[in-house]
């Protein structure tokens, strides 16, 4: 099956990786409302000229991906795809704003809830990963604590059922497991790295198919989907989250060192 990387001709896609069956209801509440609020993002980026709505073009097996396309009449449909590529960084430019702790959220509060609903599969572990993917590359990839965040931020629980909720505890390194920290640090870590849009990804083997962002490969030069044995150690973000791996020595496995 060709990759997210093998096919830049599709505008947005949304790739959900998983080891079961993703509830209907949560992909069926991803694709209403990313259909409103791509109807609302046509309409408010032309002034009121246009008016579209949102397709599902093909769904393929595997992981879960969802190809989407703009749709409008005859001749407006090139208009309308146009705001695709946009509306798909509109939501990752709300995601990354309320990743951001010290600044305010950003965007319509129902478009905020579209980004939370996204990654509520991953969230409530029915997914491993989600890949927001524009012109075929994967530009904003929902991790287990990405997505717990995203929820967080954009989906606040009520007021009268905040009192109830447990204390928050400490984030785990949800991209690696314990076992696999200390394999990083000894023997090494068996993946594919791969580079999107100028950073460094390890497809780990035992990772189940997840991008982990590469942040230091130190002195080795990596090869785009070259097999390396990767040693190093977890790179962490500023809550102690897992976010990716700093490599201290990667040996090429298929291919010279």
């Amino acid at each position: 099956m060709a990759t997210s990387i093998d096919r830049p001709d599709e505008q947005f896609k949304i790739v959900i990786e998983h080891s079961g069956a993703v509830p209907a209801a949560d992909i069926g509440a991803i694709l209403l409302g990313l259909d409103r609020a791509f109807t609302r993002f046509v309409r408010s980026r032309s002034g009121g000229q246009l008016e579209g709505e949102l397709g599902v073009r093909e769904v393929r097996h595997g992981c879960i991906e969802v190809v989407l396309e703009a749709i409008a009449s005859t001749d407006k449909l090139l208009d309308a795809g146009a705001y695709l590529a946009p509306f798909a960084s509109h939501l990752i430019e709300i995601a990354k704003a309320a990743l951001d702790l010290e600044g305010p959220t950003r965007g319509p509060k129902a478009d905020q809830k579209l980004v939370g609903d996204i990654a509520r599969p991953v969230a409530n572990g029915h997914a491993r990963q989600i890949n927001l993917v524009i012109h075929g590359n994967p530009t904003f990839n929902i991790t287990p604590d990405v997505a717990s965040q995203l929820i967080e931020r954009l989906i606040p629980a009520p007021k009268e059922t905040k009192a109830l909720l447990p204390p928050r505890l400490p984030p785990s390194p949800l991209m690696l497991g314990d076992a696999e920290h200390i394999e990083l640090a000894s023997r090494g870590l068996d993946g594919t790295a791969m580079e999107v849009d100028d950073q460094w990804y390890a497809r780990l083997v035992s990772g189940g198919g997840v991008l982990v962002p590469i942040f230091n490969q130190g002195r080795d030069i990596l090869i785009h989907r070259g097999l390396y044995r990767f040693h190093g150690y977890a790179a962490q973000g500023v809550r102690g989250e897992v976010v990716g791996i700093n490599i201290t020595g990667a040996l090429r496995l298929d291919g010279t060192a």
